[in-house]
């Protein structure tokens, strides 16, 4: 049984991962534009954040259901 907090942390947790994953999208798509003003934009440390992220999101979406748990969230 699960309960009401454990839901809500459920399903707001998957809709953080589902826009932290289109962020980290997005800057793989201007990575493929300019490489050099990723790199320069956020600096080596952010890139390291940048792809551990992306890592992180990768498997958390495997892991749980993340477009039926966003859905949840709004229906």
């Amino acid at each position: 049984m699960v309960t009401n907090l454990n839901r809500t942390v459920r399903v707001y947790g998957s809709i953080l991962v589902l826009t932290t994953g289109l962020l980290c999208g997005g800057l793989t798509v201007a990575l493929f534009i300019s490489a050099s003003w990723v790199v320069e934009t956020l600096g080596l440390a952010g890139f390291g954040i940048y792809v551990v992220t992306t890592f992180v999101c990768a498997i958390l979406s495997f892991m749980f259901d993340l477009i039926g748990n966003a859905k949840e969230a709004f229906a």
